[in-house]
C-alpha cells in the first residue's frame, strides 16, 4: 500500500536547552529558586496516555506504541520513566518493557514504543508513568520550537521479507545528542494507534541526517505510519 507521508517531529532535551531553530540566542530554562520552580501540589502538572495500541507478531512479541500528553501550560518533564506491561485476561503481567521519554514540553505530546516478548495470550498492554518531582521544570520553550529541531523524513514501509519502517532522523540543533531513538507508530483509518516499535541510533550529532530502520515483525492492516524522533540527552 502507499504510505501516507507524515514527517512527525520528535522531542528531546537533556538540559532543556538544545539550540532550537528560529530562536534568538541560546534558549534556557528559567532560573528560579527550587521552591519557586516546583509545581504546587494543587496545580501539579501531569502526563497522561492519550492513546495506545499493540499487535502480536509471528514470534510472540507484543509490538506497542503510546501517545503521551503533557497537561501543563508552563512545565516540561524530562527523563520520564514509563513502563509498558503486557497482561493476560486475568490481569497477570506476562512481560514488561522500560521506556525513557527524554522530554515533553508544555501542552506537548510525545510517543514511546517497543516490543515485549511473552509466553501466553496478551489481552492488554498498559502503561505506568513514574511520578518524580525532580522531572518537572518551568520553561518558556515550546513544542513548536521542538518540531523545527528534530524530525524524521523520507519514510518508507516494507511489509515483505523483513517488515520495517526506514527513513532519516534529522537534527537541526547545534548540539550533539546520545541515547537517541526513533519510534515508529502504526495507525488505523480513524487515526487510532494500533502498535509500533522503536530503534536506537548510535548518536544524533549537530546537523545530522541519520538513516534508521525500525523492525516491526508481521504487521496488521494499517492506514498511516509516523516516525517520532526522541533525541536523547545532550552530550
Amino acid at each position: 500500500m502507499n504510505l501516507s507521508r507524515r514527517d512527525f517531529i520528535g522531542l528531546s532535551a537533556g538540559a532543556f536547552a538544545i539550540g532550537l531553530v528560529g530562536c534568538a540566542g541560546k534558549p534556557t530554562v528559567q532560573k528560579e529558586p527550587q521552591a519557586a520552580t516546583e509545581a504546587k501540589e494543587q496545580d501539579k502538572p501531569t502526563l497522561e496516555v492519550a492513546d495506545s495500541g499493540f499487535y502480536m507478531d509471528e514470534y510472540g512479541s507484543a509490538h506497542f506504541a503510546a501517545k503521551i500528553t503533557n497537561n501543563s501550560t508552563e512545565y516540561a518533564a524530562a527523563q520520564v520513566d514509563i513502563t509498558a506491561s503486557a497482561k493476560d485476561t486475568d490481569g497477570k503481567i506476562l512481560g514488561t518493557y522500560p521506556c525513557l521519554l527524554s522530554a515533553i514540553y508544555p501542552n506537548g505530546s510525545a510517543f514511546v514504543g517497543g516490543n515485549i516478548p511473552v509466553s501466553g495470550e496478551v489481552k492488554t498492554v498498559e502503561f505506568t508513568i513514574a511520578d518524580k518531582k525532580d522531572m518537572w521544570q518551568k520553561t518558556k520553550q515550546t513544542q513548536d520550537e521542538y518540531t523545527k529541531t528534530f524530525y524524521a523524513e523520507n519514510l518508507n514501509v516494507t511489509n515483505d521479507g523483513i517488515p520495517q519502517v526506514t527513513g532519516e532522523a534529522i537534527s537541526t540543533s547545534k548540539y550533539d545528542f546520545q541515547q537517541s531513538k526513533v519510534i515508529a507508530v502504526l495507525m488505523d483509518n480513524s487515526g487510532k494507534i494500533i502498535g509500533g516499535d522503536c530503534t536506537y541510533l548510535d548518536n544524533l550529532t549537530a546537523g545530522a541526517k541519520q538513516p534508521f530502520s525500525v523492525f516491526l515483525g508481521k504487521m496488521p492492516e494499517y492506514k498511516d505510519v509516523i516516525a517520532y524522533v526522541d533525541a536523547g540527552t545532550k552530550k
